[in-house]
């Protein structure tokens, strides 16, 4: 079958491993204002104007590691227009709210990966993870942000581990721990969905096993952004000493 080269990837392709977006929490309730307001304005100069289109907003992050990238489909539609995501990247997009079930493939091949339904509300925040191996399979996290706590004058960090078969890390944003004993998967449980709040600052991050030995570091990590939200993931393949050896990843939502 000839691909069609004239299909549009619905989301902004974002590349960058870490990113600086605004302040989503501030965004969020500024869109809600302005949809509230263009409503009540466009009803009150002429009641035949529709309304603004309501949207949700979602975040994909991918974390999983064969080699081979990975399409993301709602309600069988193609969101990345044919391009598929590589290890470490992410995409983010509004999408129409409503019922959606999520597909995800190998580029290129039906073989259907993971799956997921879910409805999509009106001005809210989505994430999903996607993570696994080549062996065991791939699989995808997804839950619904909840920002309502977050301060407008600290950055706000949270951590999952990912990588498979990894003995429990600990988390240090500088020299301090925030987070530890953290095992594969254990974010599943949707307790380590919220943030911590810090001092918006440019960091070093690190991960250490029990013992205190390094795993992992990134040093020059800006987590500057007041009332900003940043999601930590040590990812990669335990024992591999290439590209997909374990690491850190950091994502701005």
């Amino acid at each position: 079958m000839k691909k069609n080269n004239n299909r549009k990837p619905i989301f902004k392709f974002i590349k960058q491993e870490s990113m600086i977006l605004a302040k989503k929490n501030r965004i969020l309730a500024v869109l809600m204002a302005v949809a509230v307001v263009t409503g009540l304005s466009s009803c009150l100069k002429n009641n035949n104007n529709p309304a603004p289109e309501a949207f949700t907003y979602a975040f994909f992050a991918n974390l999983a590691t064969p080699t081979y990238k990975i399409s993301v489909f709602q309600n069988n539609a193609d969101l990345l227009g044919g391009e598929g995501m590589e290890f470490g990247t992410v995409r983010a997009g509004r999408l129409k709210p409503g019922p959606a079930k999520f597909d995800f493939k190998r580029l290129g091949s039906d073989t259907l990966l993971s799956s997921y339904n879910t409805t999509l509300d009106t001005l809210r925040y989505f994430s999903t993870f996607i993570y696994g191996s080549q062996t065991s399979g791939v699989e995808t996290y997804h839950f619904r942000e909840d920002f309502s706590n977050n301060s407008t004058s600290k950055a706000h960090v949270r951590f999952f581990n990912m990588v498979e078969g990894s003995e429990p890390v600990d988390f240090y944003i500088g020299e301090t721990k925030l987070s530890s004993s953290r095992m594969y998967e254990d974010f599943l449980s949707g307790s380590y969905n919220s943030f911590t709040q810090i001092d918006p600052n440019e960091v070093s991050i690190t991960v250490k096993n029990a013992a205190g030995t390094e795993l992992a570091k990134i040093s020059n990590v800006s987590l500057a952004v007041a009332g900003g939200v940043y999601t930590v993931v040590y990812a990669g393949t335990q024992g591999d000493t290439g590209n997909r050896k374990p690491a850190i990843k950091t994502f701005s939502h």
